[in-house]
């Protein structure tokens, strides 16, 4: 008879890396057409596998990192090379959502929070779902 052997649970560090994988996709996914969105900072409209989550507020801050009001697709340049490209992703979030609720986002960034186990699995599922559900859509 085989020994069973118990599977070992993830490490935070390895949920944060999965949910970071399937929040960007999510991101990536949402609000495009025919595989195709646009850089909120520059506009050009580029395949969903050239664009990645640009996130507003940095994503070291837990708080925003996977909020999904904080991140947006965005292009290399602008997201890499642009350093996120702020001047253009302010003026799209001020035109598309107001000052407040910038001001909001910005405020919600400076807290702290802390996600368990539970919390960061629990995400995972839902963006791994969303993701089968619409990513052929």
């Amino acid at each position: 008879m085989k020994k069973q052997t118990k599977k070992k649970a993830k490490t935070l560090s390895q949920l944060t890396h999965e949910l970071d994988k399937w929040f960007s996709l999510f991101i990536r996914h949402r609000e495009s057409k025919d595989g195709m969105n646009r850089c909120v900072s520059c506009g050009r409209t580029l395949p969903i596998k050239e664009l990645q989550c640009g996130h507003y507020v940095s994503r070291s801050n837990r708080s925003t990192r996977w909020d999904e009001n904080n991140c947006w697709p965005q292009d290399a340049f602008c997201n890499v090379f642009k350093n996120g490209n702020y001047p253009e992703y302010t003026k799209y979030l001020l035109d598309r959502f107001g000052q407040k609720w910038l001001d909001d986002l910005i405020k919600k960034g400076r807290e702290i929070k802390k996600f368990t186990r539970f919390d960061l699995q629990e995400k995972i599922n839902y963006y791994k779902e969303w993701i089968s559900q619409n990513e052929k859509k």
